[in-house]
């Protein structure tokens, strides 16, 4: 597999540790290794805040940092739904861990609209992770990770899982068709730009670990 690299190594605050990274992820499973680190270090609290245009692989991402909390169910966008919970696995690594609270933000209007979500009830017992969520997740605590996420100008957009589509009617069987000639390799997914910025958190996270588990790497 194609090496993730840091294209930042990270800028320090002046008297602490990094405070943002920027990895370069040649795969979706480079997106969803650093996901996966990303969620193996939040706790009950935390608010990750995902930029970036459609395609970009955030919903990728967030299925890397379900596993990092321990949830086993398949992650997809909760695009109709707004917020999904979906709680770690009992027989997993963090059975007692926090729920993965994933919103979808695409399709609230406004802040009343948000407000009615009522994320804040359950956010000490949650990693809330907000897709399209800049300009309204920054209520629900004074600190969060902001995960922006980009892909090339152009760029296959293929590590996105697609939107899922209002259910339609059922079809009738149609008759089996002769075997197709095999098809083309697609053109590889073009690598994706991914920085982490800690904004007004005062808990610890290790960014340079980020980028050692994108690409593949032990720890020092």
């Amino acid at each position: 597999m194609p090496e993730a690299r840091a294209a930042d190594p990270g800028t320090a605050a002046p008297d602490g540790p990094a405070r943002e990274v920027t990895v370069v992820c040649p795969t979706p499973e480079a997106t969803r290794a650093l996901g996966e680190a990303l969620g193996a270090r939040l706790a009950g609290g935390d608010v990750v805040v995902l930029d970036g245009p459609l395609g970009a692989g955030k919903t990728t991402l967030t299925q890397g940092l379900a596993r990092g909390l321990g949830v086993t169910s398949p992650v997809t966008s909760p695009t109709f739904v707004l917020a999904r919970h979906q709680r770690p696995d009992p027989a997993g690594p963090r059975p007692d861990g926090p729920v993965l609270l994933h919103v979808d933000a695409y399709r609230v209007g406004d802040g009343l609209e948000w407000d009615d979500l009522d994320l804040d009830s359950d956010l000490d017992a949650s990693v809330v992770v907000v897709e399209w969520g800049a300009g309204l997740a920054e209520r629900l605590a004074p600190g969060l990770v902001r995960v922006t996420l980009r892909r090339p100008e152009g760029g296959d957009p293929a590590s996105e899982p697609s939107e899922p589509s209002e259910p339609s009617e059922p079809v009738e069987p149609s008759e089996p068709s002769e075997p197709s000639e095999p098809s083309e390799p697609s053109e590889p997914v073009a690598p994706r730009t991914v920085h982490v910025r800690l904004e007004g958190r005062t808990r610890p996270l290790d960014l340079a670990a980020l980028a050692r588990a994108a690409a593949q790497e032990p720890p020092p």
